[in-house]
């Protein structure tokens, strides 16, 4: 029955017929999900980013908090009060390796970005109804880059999973080290203040509501198309 509903949503996405509607509908669920996931991050959030710390830490690949998460970190020591997830970054690793060890250390895995350009670009995971998301780094040449999946207002698509691909940049990160962080410590770059730099220009010590990451210094637009997989529950696969 659940796998004829979905079908039955992905007809309704896709119709020409339906498929305005659909997405105005999509469009409201999305703003109620966003506001109660505010909530949860301020609730648990600061637990969550524990947990986090050290299931990855016995994952043995290097990572660090970042984006939003970094900023309110660093900035702030605190998270973002207007964040709705967490953000972590890491390197050297095979997302389906990675997929495991997260769900055997009681993780959800929720969606998966790729495309055919660039793979697995990215993975969202909840955990204590948290999502967080795992931004998968390489090292290319004189720049460590990362690639994410982003809806361009300015663009057509064929679905609402079909997304555009940019590219994050940086310079080389050779360092970690642990910041406290309330009753812990975690993971983030040595230089954490140049990297929040060229994340978000030489104001990001000021707060700016209106920030939008794909518009950020060191984006660079692919040009390529990316997809949106939707990886049902325990309870949506029975």
């Amino acid at each position: 029955m659940k796998k004829l509903i979905r079908e039955f949503k992905r007809t309704l996405e896709t119709s020409p017929l339906t498929k305005k509607f659909y997405g105005w509908l999509y469009t409201v669920k999305h703003r109620k999900e966003t506001e109660a996931a505010k909530e949860q991050l301020r609730s648990r959030g600061v637990e969550t980013v524990a947990q986090i710390q050290s299931i990855l830490t016995a994952y043995g690949h290097p990572f660090f908090f970042d984006m939003g998460t970094l900023l309110g970190i660093v900035r702030e020591g605190k998270l973002l009060g207007h964040d709705m997830d967490i953000d972590v970054a890491v390197y050297d690793a095979e997302a389906d390796d990675l997929r495991d060890f997260l769900l055997k250390n009681g993780c959800e895995h929720r969606y998966r970005y790729r495309s055919d350009a660039f793979g697995v670009m990215e993975d969202s995971y909840r955990l204590n109804g948290i999502k967080f998301d795992i931004n998968y780094y390489v090292h290319d040449g004189q720049r460590d880059v990362c690639y994410l999946a982003y809806r361009d207002e300015a663009e057509q698509y064929a679905s609402l999973t079909e997304m555009s691909v940019l590219a994050l940049s940086c310079r080389p990160i050779h360092a970690l080290i642990l910041q406290p962080f309330f009753d812990t410590a975690v993971s983030i770059p040595k230089d954490a203040e140049q990297y929040l730099a060229e994340r978000y220009g030489d104001d990001w010590r000021i707060p700016n509501k209106n920030w939008k990451y794909w518009k950020g210094p060191s984006v660079t637009k692919t040009g390529k198309r990316g997809t949106k997989e939707i990886i049902p529950t325990t309870e949506e696969q029975k």
